[in-house]
């Protein structure tokens, strides 16, 4: 079961999602519905999805491709998204496939990083 704390910085305009458990398409696809709620109140808002303590990805290039179909077809969010993968070299090869399926319809606005630092410096950037 996948498990998502949300908390926000608010000085920075980042909401920050924590997620641990098992990390599964629906679970992403609910997410993304979750977080088109908050763009209404915080527009253009960065999000820090911080992959690193997943205990088990259950995502294949098929998830990967129906979680981008549905992105591109509900998402409203007008800001970045980083996604925080850490050293583990397949959820890294997994999360650049992703952001390759959304850089069409959301250019430069999906990130893979390896560091939390990064991954926050690139969302405090200007917009690309």
């Amino acid at each position: 079961m996948s498990k998502i704390e949300l908390s926000e910085i608010t000085d920075d305009n980042i909401f920050v999602a924590i997620f641990t458990g098992e990390l599964k398409r629906q679970a992403i696809i609910e997410f993304i519905d979750m977080m088109n709620g908050y763009e209404d109140k915080h527009p253009g808002y960065g999000l820090l999805c911080d992959l690193i303590n997943v205990a088990k990805v259950s995502v294949d290039f098929e998830d990967l491709k129906a979680v981008s179909a549905h992105l591109k077809e509900h998402d409203r969010s007008t800001g970045k998204t980083a996604l925080l993968i850490g050293h583990n070299v397949s959820r890294f090869i997994l999360a650049k496939l992703y952001t390759e399926l959304t850089n069409p319809f959301r250019p430069n606005r999906e990130k893979a990083f390896r560091n939390e630092e990064a991954a926050l410096a690139w969302l405090r950037a200007d917009p690309a």
